[in-house]
């Protein structure tokens, strides 16, 4: 071996271990939860291209009233949150509306409490959003007079919208559904929001 070749080697060499050294670039991973009976916990990445990591439904059990919730189950959800190392998540802030039974109260509330108390015992940044924020910063907020006409037009809005960011994704709820289901748009939305709209340390 001449000594060109040598020092060919060795700088060949030290170049490797640079580049074995090098850190990867950190994933942009963000989550939204809607913490609704019929809401999704949804994680998105947007580190290059948007794309849809995760979207499962709220744990709920299957029968009973009141604060219906699968604690364990809701848990978990917040356990892969942490272990997919999630950047920051938007829990939708929760308050009643007029004309919202008391069970319904009860029940939205007992969620958004336990989600909130969860989030914190698992050290996963997170930040509380009213839906009126988010929803006029992603251009998604129902127009018209009429508030029935408001809110079905904020549906149709949220759908076109995910469906626009995430083509490929499937928005019914159930493989059995037909139609899209708003929560689960808004979900994605809540993740989307979080990572264009938020500054996390």
């Amino acid at each position: 071996m001449g000594a060109f070749d040598f020092v060919t080697e060795e700088l060949g060499s030290a170049l490797d271990y640079k580049r074995k050294r090098r850190k990867p670039a950190p994933r942009l991973w963000f989550a939204g939860i809607d913490p609704g009976k019929k809401g999704f916990v949804s994680i998105v990445d947007l580190t290059d291209r948007p794309s849809v990591i995760l979207s499962e439904p709220m744990a709920v059990l299957d029968s009973g009233k009141g604060p219906n919730y699968d604690l364990p189950g809701m848990w978990r959800l917040i356990q892969r949150l942490q272990a997919e190392s999630v950047v920051g998540v938007v829990l939708e802030q929760q308050h009643a509306y007029p004309g919202q039974g008391v069970t319904s109260v009860f029940g939205l509330g007992y969620a958004y409490g336990m989600l909130s108390a969860m989030l914190t015992a698992a050290e996963v940044p997170f930040e509380i959003v009213h839906s009126s924020r988010w929803k006029k910063e992603m251009k998604i907020k129902g127009q018209g007079d009429d508030p029935k006409a408001r809110k079905k037009d904020g549906k149709r809005r949220s759908i076109s919208t995910c469906q626009g960011l995430y083509p490929d994704v499937d928005l019914r709820p159930t493989a059995r559904a037909r139609t899209p289901s708003n929560d689960k748009a808004e979900s994605l939305l809540l993740a989307t929001y979080a990572g264009r709209h938020l500054v996390w340390n």
